[in-house]
């Protein structure tokens, strides 16, 4: 989480350059990435013990950039409980968390009725339940973030290696890694019993329950039995270490792994309510004459506007949204989108980073021990699945639940973005490969088809030779 150095000028479309913190890429649809910016509640940030946040945030291009202040006060207050070993704070964070999380989880078991209920205020309510999930999403993203690295520091400092200390943090199960163990348990039946007409209804009743997997950020593919049967094979049951953590770093490494997890499963309860509501969705699209892949083109509250006037969009405001990009962010408590192309530039040059080429060899931090070689396939988005090859090595900006069937093929894994305990470090851990993550601009520098070898020890990933024939991005 270093600043690098950005471009000319200093202030565009009334944001000033110094006010904000380059925080990483996440690529998602306008629907999803100004939840983002609304992720402030200033109810639970109270209820959390946090204070002096302005909650500022822009979205450009899915590039994410919350308020200076706002990263600095997160990470001062995260380390600070962390050295004072207060784990009432970090009790408090978890309990208001877990409340939000069961009050989402409990909209989207109403959700499977939807038809009985005003569709427009169901609508109001979804946008209300998954603006509060976002609040803990933030807050634990910031704190994982923030304590991987201290607690990274600090095992090198003591002379223990990173990877290894995350490695004995007791697991806690998130909503994947649930799918996963019964997914595997499934699979040991089989081996025992055959395909039995029993367990082909269990394996129905499986998919139902986790149908939701595969998407993120309002979009992706959910599950099926034809993909449950195509990670079969790839299933293996794998031992959580049984070392102790040593007692110096302790109270850091489970609060940094309860942050992490907390991240994880926020992710997983927003992806549970957004599929939900997904045939809410669909008819909000319809009445205004789109289809759901345009809706996603429109801010959360220009939908609500849209349906409560009888209007619909105009055409040419969603192609130059889907030409040039959009940034958003709130002003004086007013949603501002931009989708000028010559102020979206600007912008770029303002608030997003340079990123020099790289030599042959990347470096990041180990999150996953072990040494694999493949070939690379990069994916900016969630889509384009079908070109990842068993054995091949996945980069990404960053991994979301909606990754896991294609980290599944995958030999190793590498992120631009995330640390210890991001969603890339904590699912390559479970499946047993490979993993570096934070490079930076490994998306930038590889190329579909290179080989590369990946130490998830050292960090490093070094290209071997050049791809081919030069894939797209």
């Amino acid at each position: 989480m270093v600043e690098l150095e950005r471009a000319e000028p200093k202030a565009a479309a009334g944001l000033n350059a110094a006010d904000w913190f380059y925080y990483g890429e996440w690529q998602q649809p306008l629907l999803s990435a100004a939840f983002w910016v609304h992720w402030f509640d200033d109810e639970l940030v109270a209820e959390m013990g946090l204070r002096n946040l302005d909650g500022n945030f822009v979205m450009l291009g899915g590039h994410s950039l919350p308020s200076k202040n706002d990263f600095g006060v997160l990470r001062s207050r995260a380390l600070a409980a962390c050295r004072s070993s207060d784990a009432a704070f970090y009790a408090t964070l978890e309990s208001v968390s877990q409340r939000v999380f069961s009050e989402a989880l409990s909209f989207g078991r109403k959700l499977d009725n939807w038809q009985s209920f005003d569709s427009l205020a169901l609508f109001e309510e979804f946008l209300r339940v998954e603006k509060r999930v976002m609040t803990p999403w933030f807050v634990s993203c910031v704190f994982s973030d923030v304590l991987g690295e201290e607690l990274a520091e600090q095992s090198l400092a003591l002379g223990f290696n990173p990877g290894e200390i995350v490695a004995r943090i007791p697991r806690k199960e998130t909503l994947v890694l649930k799918q996963y163990r019964e997914a595997l348990e499934i699979k040991e039946k089989i081996a025992r019993l055959g395909l039995t007409p029993e367990l082909r209804e269990e394996i129905a009743a499986h998919v139902r329950e986790f149908e939701w997997l595969g998407t993120h950020h309002l979009w992706g593919e959910p599950f099926s039995l034809e993909k449950f049967f195509g990670e079969l094979p790839k299933l293996a049951r794998s031992e959580p270490s049984k070392e102790q953590l040593p007692a110096q770093l302790d109270f850091l490494a489970r609060a940094a792994g309860d942050a992490g997890i907390l991240r994880e499963y926020a992710a997983e309860v927003f992806n549970v309510a957004a599929f939900k509501a997904r045939p809410l969705m669909t008819r909000a699209a319809s009445q205004l004459g789109l289809s759901y892949d345009e809706l996603l083109f429109l801010t959360p509250s220009e939908v609500t506007a849209f349906l409560r006037a009888q209007a619909k969009p105009e055409a040419a405001l969603l192609e130059a949204r889907k030409r040039f990009g959009v940034c958003v962010f709130v002003r004086d408590g007013a949603e501002i989108v931009v989708n000028d192309e010559k102020k979206l530039c600007e912008l770029n040059a303002l608030l997003l980073p340079r990123f020099e080429t790289a030599p042959g060899e990347l470096k990041g931090r180990g999150a996953c021990p072990g040494r694999a070689r493949g070939a690379v396939k990069i994916f900016l988005v969630p889509e384009g699945f079908e070109k990842m090859r068993e054995g091949d090595v996945l980069v990404s900006p960053m991994t979301t639940p909606d990754f896991v069937p294609v980290m599944k093929r995958a030999c190793a894994i590498v992120t631009d973005n995330g640390g210890l305990l991001s969603h890339a470090a904590i699912v390559s851990r479970e499946l047993g490969i490979p993993c570096v993550v934070g490079t930076r601009q490994a998306t930038r520098v590889l190329r579909d088809g290179d080989v590369v070898e990946v130490n998830g020890e050292t960090g490093a990933v070094r290209k071997v030779e050049p791809p081919k024939s030069r894939g797209s991005n």
